[in-house]
């Protein structure tokens, strides 16, 4: 399960509060494994953001690990 929530702020933008958990929010041993904020210009492109992150939240998760860590080497 993971959260989304859209903020109309007073500039007219919008932040989307993300954040990606490792299990059920209700369970005991969950654990946020990211938590990000992205803001938008207007409240459709806020919901289309909103929804493509709930359709494929380990997409977003994982680009963002993958920018981080792909100018290094992993060694076994």
């Amino acid at each position: 399960e993971n959260k989304v929530s859209v903020t109309k702020l007073s500039d007219n933008r919008y932040r989307l509060d993300i954040t990606l958990l490792s299990g059920d929010a209700d369970a005991e041993d969950t654990e946020e494994l990211m938590s990000v904020s992205v803001y938008s210009t207007d409240t459709q492109q806020a919901e289309i953001m909103k929804n493509a992150f709930l359709n494929n939240p380990v997409k977003l998760y994982g680009s963002i690990i993958n920018a981080l860590t792909e100018e290094f080497e992993f060694k076994e």
